[in-house]
């Protein structure tokens, strides 16, 4: 599973983006909306969510798109 190392809380839009998980920003926004991204097994409905480098979490994108966020 690929990780991304998080210095500072960090919105989920910006983190997928980044590690070219989803192509866009609008496609974040669209995956969201579906309920298609989960962060620790809890739906994300907001792309500006921010994720907290507080501890390991997983982000999941679909069914098999995996990232660990790491502090």
């Amino acid at each position: 599973m690929p990780e991304v190392r998080l210095l500072t809380p960090t919105a989920v839009r910006d983190i997928l983006t980044n590690a070219g998980l989803a192509p866009t920003r609008r496609a974040v926004r669209r995956l969201a909306q579906q309920g298609g991204i989960k962060l620790n097994g809890a739906a994300v409905t907001d792309p500006l969510f921010m994720a907290a480098p507080d501890a390991e979490h997983v982000l999941q994108i679909g069914r098999r798109k995996f990232v660990r966020l790491v502090a």
